[in-house]
């Protein structure tokens, strides 16, 4: 039973499934494209294609276990724990790119902003640390063996996160203020200052912002 079941699954009408509407994922076998429920998955065949010619890339495994617990605990912090400020400032971001307002090329200057590496005051040398590959070789035993250590790193880290998306969305609301506003909201933007104080963070951390329109 265990074997059909595995010679269905790599069969080129099991693989086919994964085309369905529901699921949209690549089949690993061309066949697959040959079947009826492919009729209409254009698209997907040239991104198989495309995953067909890739170059593949070799894997440090050595590098990879001397950094695993401080990329995955930053990677938690700058996406996962982040994620609501990281929304908002992509969301204003392809919305101004959609509406015409920014550029293939300013919009990829803009994630880059986003993605720059988070810089945070370490706890124990309190120096100041750009995530890097020595960095996180340095402190990755500490993010395994001393608990304290991880989670005060990680709020540090998450704290930079949200601040740094936080600016990099305040820069395109000054550019464009009133992109994607209803007209009650645009009036009372402009007849009253807004005024947003914003706490995150432990560990003594406190961001505040704020912004509203200056009287004459």
């Amino acid at each position: 039973l265990a074997e059909g079941f595995v010679d269905f699954v790599l069969s080129p009408y099991g693989q086919s499934l994964w085309l369905d509407d529901t699921i949209l994922r690549l089949p690993i076998m061309r066949e697959a494209f040959d079947e009826p429920g492919a009729i209409g998955m254009e698209g997907m065949y040239s991104v198989f294609n495309q995953t067909i010619r890739s170059t593949p890339y070799a894997i440090n495994v050595t590098q990879s276990l001397v950094t695993d617990a401080s990329f995955t605990n930053y990677f938690e912090s700058v996406l996962t724990d982040s994620h609501s400020e990281l929304t908002l400032c992509w969301s204003k971001m392809v919305d101004l790119y959609y509406a015409g307002n920014i550029t293939k090329t300013e919009i990829d200057a803009y994630a880059a902003l986003m993605a720059d590496p988070m810089i945070i005051t370490d706890p124990k040398t309190s120096l100041a640390e750009k995530y890097t590959l020595d960095y996180a070789t340095r402190i990755n035993t500490d993010m395994i063996y001393d608990a304290s250590y991880r989670s005060t790193v990680q709020s540090r880290w998450t704290v930079a996160a949200k601040v740094q998306y936080l600016n990099v969305k305040n820069d395109m609301d000054i550019l464009f203020p009133l992109l994607g506003l209803d007209t009650e909201t645009t009036i009372l933007m402009e007849s009253i200052p807004a005024f947003l104080a914003l706490f995150f963070g432990t560990s003594g951390f406190v961001v505040m912002a704020s912004s509203g329109s200056k009287f004459d």
